[in-house]
């Protein structure tokens, strides 16, 4: 088992253009790359075929794509992930067609470049309307070592609020609802360690990113999951032993994002 970090999107740099099939002016397909999963790009209920288009402005070498906060159903088709050099030319990349899921939908694939990127999908019907959240396209870092047995905490946090009346009886502002994780991988090598200190320096609290806490199981919940995340705080470690190479204790701590 391992962990697996999903934390530098391509998509999300500075410069690269987005251009979509079709688009609700108040939905754009640039909110896929706006943070927040709630805030979709929407279609149009006008073509049957859907895509969006980025250019990354050179040549990229990814091997992960992931399809978050969406409402593609199992009746629609064709949903892959199409590489091109010119714009003119797309091939499919990785799974094709990608896996259907209700929650997030993902394409692992061997490193392949190109400068163009598209996400496309066939609609049961052109008068449709779909959304989509949020995607990622990138590398991602392997965490050999997981979590200890029985050191891992899932918990929920409920944002609404709650009154209570002179007389005692109480009414709620009813708002969302997140999951928090937490968990403790002992005895870690060096460089598992190190990766998870320069994943912690580049996303800091502040960056979501995607992460799955057992690539050996797409069952169990939550840990099979693809969790859309930020660190509730930054990772630390504590020297655990040293037999020819220092092993850590560390302590990770996650929110999911909405």
């Amino acid at each position: 088992m391992s962990m697996r970090f999903f934390h530098t999107n391509l998509l999300d740099v500075d410069g690269v253009a987005i251009t979509a099939s079709s688009e609700q002016s108040a939905l754009p397909a640039t909110n896929v790359v706006q943070e927040h999963i709630a805030k979709t790009w929407r279609t149009t209920g006008s073509n049957t075929n859907e895509n969006v288009i980025f250019d990354l402005g050179s040549s990229k070498s990814p091997t992960s794509f992931l399809v978050a906060g969406h409402d593609l159903t199992n009746s629609d088709s064709n949903i892959k992930l199409n590489g091109s050099a010119n714009n003119i030319i797309y091939s499919a990349v990785g799974d094709n067609p990608m896996t259907y899921a209700s929650g997030v939908m993902s394409n692992i694939f061997a490193a392949t470049g190109f400068r163009y990127w598209q996400f496309y999908f066939t609609k049961s019907a052109s008068s449709e309307i779909r959304n989509v959240g949020r995607l990622f396209l990138g590398t991602y870092t392997d965490i050999v070592e997981d979590f200890d047995w029985g050191d891992f905490d899932q918990g929920r946090r409920d944002l609404s609020v709650n009154y209570r009346s002179i007389g005692g009886q109480t009414w709620s502002d009813v708002r969302e609802q997140f999951r928090t994780f937490s968990g403790t991988a002992s005895a870690i090598s060096q460089a598992s360690a190190d990766s998870l200190e320069s994943i912690a320096a580049q996303v800091g609290t502040h960056t979501p990113f995607f992460v799955k806490l057992n690539t050996s199981d797409a069952t169990s919940v939550p840990t099979g999951e693809y969790l859309y995340v930020k660190f509730k705080s930054l990772t630390g470690r504590k020297v655990e032993s040293y037999d020819g190479e220092y092993k850590w204790n560390v302590k990770i701590e996650l929110e999911e994002q909405l």
